[in-house]
């Protein structure tokens, strides 16, 4: 679901950061009747054993919550404005194959969208970082 790579989270502050923290705004983003906050987490010794979240259901016409962007987001918006172009352009390629799976369960066109955003930030995280690591080899050589 959040494809998730084995070593990808090995300190928790990235793993609340960048899975849960994100996961929160979207769904408070999305704008499908839900405020969701996360609380203190729960701890044994030194050991996380949970992740207390309490959702809030809003109605029709109730006024919406809004938080400050994360440093996250922050840290992703300026990313993104570096590599402008590269960014436009695998978010079309992004969204081109979602055309391709058209049912993806998405509960919102927003949502999808930001999904589909996720994903080209990091592709281009990827890209970025393999060229570097290639550019280091090549100025050994």
């Amino acid at each position: 679901m959040f494809k998730i790579k084995p070593n990808e989270y090995l300190l928790m502050a990235k793993f609340r950061i960048g899975v849960i923290e994100r996961a929160i705004a979207e769904i408070n983003n999305a704008d499908i009747g839900l405020h969701v906050t996360m609380g203190e987490p729960e701890k044994r010794g030194k050991n996380i054993v949970a992740f207390l979240v309490n959702v809030q259901r809003l109605m029709p016409g109730e006024p919406r919550h809004t938080q400050p962007g994360t440093q996250l987001e922050t840290d992703d918006e300026i990313f993104i404005a570096k590599h402008q172009e590269l960014f436009e352009l695998r978010l079309a390629e992004v969204k081109k194959q979602g055309e391709l799976e058209p049912d993806s369960g998405f509960t919102t066109p927003l949502m999808k969208e930001m999904v589909q955003r996720n994903e080209a930030l990091r592709i281009v995280r990827d890209e970025i970082k393999k060229g570097r690591k290639k550019s280091k080899s090549e100025n050994l050589v």
